[in-house]
């Protein structure tokens, strides 16, 4: 095996391993969601929180800064923040994740809609 057949079968490799690693860190921001979720219905709204700062963080490793995926789980906490009575933090979220919407070209829901749309959720 010549040097540019070696380096072209390494690079594949490379590419195989990095495809599997970002399958593996979208399966497990897939789990994280879910029991975040499962917290925030349980009442448990600390644990939701500390969850979806996880689920970001693996998202901001697989994904571009201004995926929807991220404007979507900046949501998510921004409305557990609300929740919690950490007004400052939600309200950077949101405006985070408005940016990225807007940048998409995406409509931008309002606030009100995206509140309401998780009372149903809404822990007792």
């Amino acid at each position: 095996m010549d040097v540019i057949q070696h380096m072209g079968a390494f690079a594949l490799e490379v590419a195989v391993a990095e495809n599997t690693l970002t399958s593996l860190q979208r399966s497990l921001a897939s789990r994280l969601i879910s029991l975040a979720e499962e917290s925030l219905g349980r009442g448990e709204v600390s644990e939701a929180e500390r969850l979806y700062r996880e689920v970001l963080h693996f998202l901001h490793l697989i994904l571009e800064p201004d995926h929807v995926e991220i404007a979507k789980t900046l949501y998510k906490l921004a409305y557990i923040l609300e929740y919690q009575n950490k007004a400052v933090e939600s309200i950077e979220l949101i405006n985070r994740a408005r940016a990225i919407l807007r940048n998409a070209d995406r409509e931008v829901l309002s606030v009100d809609m995206l509140f309401a749309s998780f009372a149903s959720e809404r822990p007792n």
